[in-house]
Parts: structure tokens; C-alpha cells; sequence
């Protein structure tokens, strides 16, 4: 797979893993990936609750049965509203709150 069809796919799955996903205390997803690896960043204003833990695991879960052959790690951390998200090197924004 090229690295055009991987992004595709990569994107295009989170975005179907993100439906309904997406809760009021959860200000960015950010993805990056390589030919062996997808990592999920989902950034919460708030502390994490065991709800924004189930749907990060759910969230894993749902790229998991998109990409066979691929890691896929999601992770869940916290950023205060007065901090600016920044994607890290590599990251993709895919999802952010206006209000944040």
C-alpha cells in the first residue's frame, strides 16, 4: 500500500471510529501512523473519567478491525483549556473543538 492509500485508509477510518464518539469533554483526536503503527491521541479538557477510558478502548478497538496487520494504540490525556493542543511531529489533527 502506498503511503497516499495508507493515509487515506487511516483517516478515513478514524473518521467512521469517531461516529458518535466524540463527548463534551473532548477537545482533539490527533493521529499519526507508519507502515506498521496508528497511534490515537485524544485530548480531554477535564480528568479523565472511566467513560473517556471505554471510548479511547472502543475508539482502538473499532481502527483495530479496519487495519489488520497494523499496531494501533490509542491514548487518552489531559490538557487544561488554557494550554494550546499542539500535534507532536508527525500528527494529523483530525478533530477539534472550536471552543477550544
Amino acid at each position: 500500500m502506498s503511503n497516499t492509500e495508507l493515509r487515506v485508509r487511516v483517516l478515513l477510518t478514524l473518521q467512521v471510529a469517531l461516529l458518535g464518539m466524540v463527548t463534551a469533554n473532548m477537545r482533539s483526536v490527533l493521529v499519526s501512523w507508519n507502515k506498521t503503527e496508528v497511534h490515537i491521541r485524544l485530548v480531554f479538557n477535564e480528568v479523565i473519567n472511566d467513560t473517556d477510558v471505554e471510548i479511547a478502548s472502543e475508539i482502538e478497538s473499532e481502527v483495530i478491525s479496519h487495519l489488520p496487520g497494523q499496531i494501533v494504540r490509542c491514548e487518552a490525556e489531559t490538557i487544561p483549556l488554557d494550554i494550546k493542543v499542539m500535534p507532536r511531529e508527525g500528527e494529523v489533527l483530525v478533530f477539534h473543538r472550536a471552543s477550544s
